[in-house]
């Protein structure tokens, strides 16, 4: 398929790219880019059953995302860890 328009480099990218996979339920994965991260994302788990699943991702630069609930309310960052000095995992 093609995009609607062209903009020099890249085209106009007007539909959201889509990328389903299947996942295995109460297993942690890491999720790396190959290239730039998207400015938005959203994922979406259609079947949940265990204690959950948990997705850290890596960005490719350090900077502060808002991470948002299907309600659009803002989820709070967590705590900060002395130990590792830094935030502190998130748990399931």
């Amino acid at each position: 398929m093609m995009d609607h328009c062209w903009d020099g480099f890249y085209s106009c990218q007007l539909r959201l790219s889509r990328f389903p996979i299947q996942l295995v339920m109460d297993d942690d994965y890491i999720m790396e880019f190959a290239g730039t991260p998207p400015g938005n994302m959203r994922f979406k788990l259609d079947e949940s059953e265990g204690d959950g699943t948990l997705i850290r991702i890596k960005f490719p630069e350090s900077a502060a995302y808002e991470i948002y609930d299907t309600e659009g309310n803002k989820i709070p960052e967590t705590e900060w860890n002395e130990d590792i000095g830094g935030p502190a995992y998130l748990t399931k």
